[in-house]
């Protein structure tokens, strides 16, 4: 999936402090990405994994241009992005974010996280 926005001012995606807004699952073997550029996510509170993306099975992730602002994961859960596959990160930022295990990026063992 790839979404492109006009802006991380212009584009601004809340959440509504009751889930993530991506989960990325490659059970079964299904190979899948996301590509997100030109974006803000903030406000998003989850109590179970990343409070903006959960990345599972050896997703690839990219991030170009996207802010995190003020998002929050609770009950010992992960950063504002989880990742279990590979992560690549151009430019953006993350701004105020808190969790237990990672306020910005939380990795699982092994995995690549590539930052530029």
């Amino acid at each position: 999936m790839n979404i492109v926005g006009r802006g991380t001012g212009n584009t601004v995606i809340t959440g509504d402090g009751n889930t993530n807004a991506f989960v990325q699952d490659n059970g079964a073997g299904n190979p899948n990405s996301l590509y997100l550029q030109d974006m803000t996510f903030k406000d998003f509170t989850y109590a179970g994994g990343g409070s903006v993306i959960d990345a599972y099975g050896n997703a690839t992730t990219t991030l170009v241009n996207v802010c995190f602002k003020d998002n929050e994961t609770t009950n010992d859960s992960n950063g504002t992005v989880y990742s279990e596959g590979t992560l690549n990160v151009t430019g953006g930022s993350f701004i105020n974010n808190i969790a237990n295990y990672g306020g910005a990026i939380s990795m699982s063992n092994g995995d690549a996280l590539n930052i530029t």
